[in-house]
């Protein structure tokens, strides 16, 4: 599994297990309905975790054998995942219902809910898992939920952050060096960057045309967005 990707296919219903080293497809896995999003994955307990858009499910797949073990129901038309450090939880941006779901891994089912901005779509949770930043697609805006691990169903929204009107912010990233959130703005062609502890955005960074995914480098000096638009990935240099 190191050395192997996992990509989703919306349209066929799968996913593709690609070996990086060759750059091979030596596999698929069938899955939900309309899968999206990249597939999270707890190490410990060697499962992947797939948001899938039209089943309002996600689906858990034994990395071992390249297969779905079950279906877990969230809320309406879910668009991403992300794990807890503690490899505990898998939260589920749901972009028909405008919330979060809180899914067990112990027991593979959901076990809180809480509501967001409308349409969130990929979300990002910080190292330490303290906090998960939502980009809300529908509000132009960023949920920003505190995890209460000691009772999870006190888990709340601290804050809704504005972004740029027409932003459709597609995806947040956490940047744990300074700290910073930014998000890739599909329809403003930007990333906006966001101070944590101010609760605000101090930058918008313009970039490519349609950006879906943003990640910074480990020195913390470049972004990397994804741009559908331009069928290009984009390295900018920047200064927050």
């Amino acid at each position: 599994m190191t050395n192997t990707a996992y990509i989703t296919n919306t349209d066929s219903n799968s996913l593709s297990v690609v070996d990086i080293d060759s750059a091979h497809e030596f596999g698929r896995i069938e899955i939900g309905d309309t899968p999206r999003g990249a597939m999270a994955i707890d190490t410990d307990k060697n499962l992947g975790f797939v948001s899938n858009c039209a089943g309002d499910t996600i689906s858990i797949i034994d990395l071992l054998k390249n297969s779905e073990t079950k279906l877990v129901h969230v809320g309406l038309a879910p668009r991403g995942v992300e794990i807890s450090p503690n490899l505990d939880y898998v939260f589920v941006s749901n972009s028909g219902s405008a919330t979060v779901s809180f899914v067990s891994t112990t027991k593979l089912e959901t076990v809180f809910e809480l509501e967001v901005g409308r349409n969130p779509r990929q979300l990002s949770i910080s190292s330490d898992g303290s906090f998960i930043a939502v980009p809300n697609f529908g509000s132009d805006s960023v949920s920003i939920i505190d995890i209460n691990y000691d009772d999870i169903t006190k888990s709340s929204v601290r804050t809704e952050i504005s972004l740029p009107r027409d932003a459709k912010p597609y995806h947040a990233f956490i940047d744990n060096f300074d700290p910073l959130i930014f998000t890739a703005n599909t329809f403003n062609h930007s990333v906006s960057v966001i101070d944590i502890e101010k609760e605000s955005v101090t930058n918008n960074i313009p970039v490519g045309y349609g950006p879906r995914a943003v990640i910074s480098d480990t020195t913390g000096k470049y972004l990397f967005t994804s741009e559908e638009a331009s069928n290009a990935v984009r390295k900018n240099f920047y200064n927050v």
